[in-house]
């Protein structure tokens, strides 16, 4: 699982940074992107759907994509889409939130015996959003 965790400020080059990053990218079987980072990756002007497909390339892994107060949504390698939205809350304190999320979603895939590369290959929306 790879979540890139974009941050501006420490990358000194844009092209080298985005082409080490998409050697991991190319070999990830889930990729965790907030939508600002996938923005930054792929470029913002064009809908979700495609920046999705274009961060993939020629992989076909798991892209879920947070969304802060608007939820996530998780596009499948079989090309089913799921979002799933989150109850409002106070928010204190953002820092280790994507970490979390990600440990919740593996913690889960495990528990459903769903962590093999053939399983996830094959994952439905209803194996991944309805547990």
């Amino acid at each position: 699982m790879l979540d890139p965790n974009i941050r501006t400020n420490f990358i000194s080059n844009n092209q080298t940074y985005r082409q080490r990053l998409q050697l991991i990218i190319d070999v990830a079987d889930i990729i965790k992107v907030s939508n600002e980072d996938l923005d930054w990756l792929v470029g913002g002007a064009i809908p979700e759907q495609q920046q999705v497909h274009i961060l993939r390339g020629k992989n076909k892994a798991i892209v879920i994509v947070t969304k802060g107060a608007e939820g996530a949504t998780a596009y499948l390698t079989a090309g089913e889409m799921v979002h799933q939205d989150v109850p409002k809350v106070c928010v204190v304190d953002t820092v280790g939130v994507g970490d979390i999320f990600s440990a919740g979603l593996l913690a889960k895939l495990v528990s459903l015996n769903l962590m093999s590369k053939a399983a996830l290959a094959n994952i439905s929306r209803t194996e991944l959003w309805n547990h």
